[in-house]
């Protein structure tokens, strides 16, 4: 069985997993290699999200706690778009 990530590892956690997308590298060519590119980021970056999406309904985490990974969890919508929607900025 898997160890229990306190509240501040999976804050800690899902921080590292929004870098590692930032850091895979985008393929110049078009096609398939975007696709895979799209699918490694956003698998990343769900990842991050399911290490918080509890805890705003957690009983016994502080409510700074939540709010913070409430913020968390809105960075991560902003990381996807910023990454996977450079066009757009």
């Amino acid at each position: 069985m898997s160890k229990v990530l306190t509240t501040e590892e999976r804050f800690t956690k899902a921080r590292m997993l929004m870098q590692k997308a930032r850091e895979i590298p985008a393929s110049d060519e078009g096609g398939w290699d975007s696709l895979s590119y799209a699918a490694q980021v956003k698998d990343t970056l769900r990842q991050a999200h399911d290490l918080l999406k509890f805890l705003p309904q957690t009983a016994g985490v502080p409510a700074e706690q939540k709010k913070e990974a409430q913020d968390l969890m809105r960075e991560i919508v902003v990381v996807e778009k910023s990454i996977l929607h450079k066009s757009l900025n």
